[in-house]
């Protein structure tokens, strides 16, 4: 007897797999649809690195691609990687750029097609992965267009739009391991073999952020299938740490000092002061950094975007232990067995622990500071909101699903158009760029390749240009390959071969840094509008 279709099914396969390809040009058909309603027509748009973070990744990816390797050392304040010349965020997060500017070419504006073409591919993976029905398809659709903060970091050339991607694949892979992992006792060599491939890409999102490790503790979980529970815990919480330290011993070994340092300082604690005090830190941190989020403090007149994720972000983890604790109520009420193993496998309790979990482990082990949480925790966020898209898990395991919350995200999302608009609206202004811009730029380009002496002959230091003051994009017609140590002091850095001014900024510095720059033996060989260039002789 054929089986009758409900309404949420697919008339066929075919029809779901077209309907799931769909995310592969999704992203990009928002972003165009953004850039139009800003005034700039269907055309493609382009948008250079703005900020000092934007220029550093465009760099090294376009040293990596030129050189084989940044000839010079990306740091800060003098400082640089113990192996190799890469710099904050070490060669994890390069390698995908890497590879999308291999096969497509890179230019000024790769980052964002990089960027975008990451989150397309991730989002057809978690459809593949978790299977969707129609209707929790339309939700992910809908609930991805309401994150506005991936949608406007994927328009910059931040890495934000790789970490986002991967966070997409880790929840696919979350559902996917619950749903199909068999009992221990039943595991085949194809399950090990896609378990091996699972942990690997686990082990280089870890590399890559260090705060993916949390998705380790359900991945494992569901693989540990038939163990008893303490077992199961025990072993998720061991493997978790383990790959959390692997991860940092390896990282750090490539990373210039900077992002590494809260988290370096707290092991250094705990190894001098005992493990009592590393944890006495790192819960210091933990609190003294959501304090200074000011994550309550979200009632003004002029909401900003910021508080505006903050708002939804509370209200949907406030939300979802509400529904948690009413499918606990609901058991009891009922007379039923409350099911260990249904209870924390709910979609309810998985975005309960990735919205929770990113927010505290990002204070914990980064920062506060507005901007950077949010653009942080919103992979956490993502990565909820697909869970929350794909609603209940098991009948009775929720005996609410996540309508409120769907309809929650929307409705806020729409009743801060305005100020969203405004982000999405300056970014694009900010970052759009004219023809005359980008030819400027290649011109200045062409006139410092024969200024500078950047060769693989050279010693790092030698191809380390010595940078102060802000940067903008005019500093990509650096030469492909130099190192660029980024001083935020005003200590001369004697190591660096050249040292690098903006012609705007250099009057109100004039009177110290002439005098310190010829005392220390430098000399200077080129000045233009845009750029004063000394070397040290």
């Amino acid at each position: 007897m054929k089986q009758k279709r409900t309404g949420n099914s697919f008339k066929n396969e075919k029809q779901r797999y077209i309907l799931y390809a769909l995310f592969l040009i999704y992203p990009f058909i928002i972003n165009q649809l953004l850039f139009y309603v800003n005034g700039y027509r269907l055309r493609f748009f382009k948008t250079l690195p703005v900020m000092n973070d934007e220029v550093s990744w465009w760099s090294q990816i376009n040293a990596l691609l030129t050189t084989g390797k940044p000839l010079g050392y990306y740091g800060y304040n003098g400082t640089h990687a113990p192996v190799g010349t890469i710099g904050a965020w070490g060669i994890a997060p390069l390698i995908p750029y890497v590879i999308f500017g291999m096969v497509f070419g890179w230019h000024m504006f790769s980052m964002t097609y990089a960027n975008i073409l990451f989150l397309s591919i991730a989002g057809f993976i978690f459809c593949l992965l978790a299977r969707p029905d129609r209707k929790q398809l339309k939700w992910i659709y809908g609930l991805y267009a309401c994150s506005f903060i991936t949608i406007g970091f994927s328009m910059t050339a931040m890495s934000e739009g790789l970490r986002y991607a991967v966070g997409i694949i880790l929840a696919g892979i979350i559902l996917y391991v619950r749903d199909h992992a068999p009992a221990l006792k039943e595991i085949k060599i194809r399950h090990i073999i896609i378990y091996l491939v699972i942990l690997a890409f686990l082990f280089y999102a870890v590399n890559l952020y260090m705060i993916f490790a949390l998705a380790a503790l359900p991945i494992v979980w569901f693989m540990l299938k038939g163990l008893p529970a303490w077992a199961r815990i025990l072993i998720s919480f061991v493997f978790t740490l383990a790959y959390a330290l692997i991860s940092y011993k390896t990282t750090a070994m490539y990373i210039a000092p900077y992002t590494v340092s809260t988290i370096g300082s707290l092991i250094t604690i705990a190894k001098t002061q005992g493990i009592y005090m590393g944890l006495c830190a790192l819960f210091a941190g933990m609190f003294r950094n959501l304090q200074s989020a000011g994550i309550y403090e979200l009632v003004h007149c002029d909401i900003s975007i910021v508080q505006w994720f903050m708002i939804i972000y509370d209200v949907i983890l406030i939300w979802s232990v509400i529904i948690f604790i009413k499918s606990i109520h609901y058991k009891i009420k009922m007379r039923s067995e409350i099911v260990f193993e249904e209870v924390i496998s709910g979609n309810c309790f998985l975005a309960i622990f990735l919205i929770a979990g990113f927010l505290l482990g990002y204070c914990a082990l980064y920062t506060g500071q507005y901007w950077t949480l949010c653009r942080g925790i919103n992979t956490g966020f993502l990565m909820a909101l697909l869970l929350i898209a794909m609603g209940d898990w098991k009948e009775g395991a929720e005996p609410r699903n996540f309508t409120f919350t769907r309809l929650f995200v929307v409705f806020m999302t729409v009743l801060g158009i305005g100020t969203i608009w405004t982000y999405f609206a300056g970014n694009t202004e900010e970052r759009n760029t004219s023809i005359e811009t980008t030819a400027s730029i290649l011109e200045e380009k062409e006139v410092l390749s024969g200024v500078f002496d950047i060769s693989p002959e050279n010693t790092e230091w030698d191809n380390t240009i010595a940078h102060y003051g802000e940067i903008d994009n005019y500093y990509m017609a650096l030469p492909d390959g130099a190192g660029i140590n980024s001083l935020s002091d005003e200590v001369l850095n004697e190591n660096a071969r050249y040292v690098i001014y903006r012609t705007r900024e250099w009057d109100e510095k004039k009177e110290v840094w002439e005098e310190m720059l010829k005392d220390s033996g430098h000399e200077l060989i080129h000045e233009d509008d845009l750029f004063l260039v000394y070397i040290k002789k």
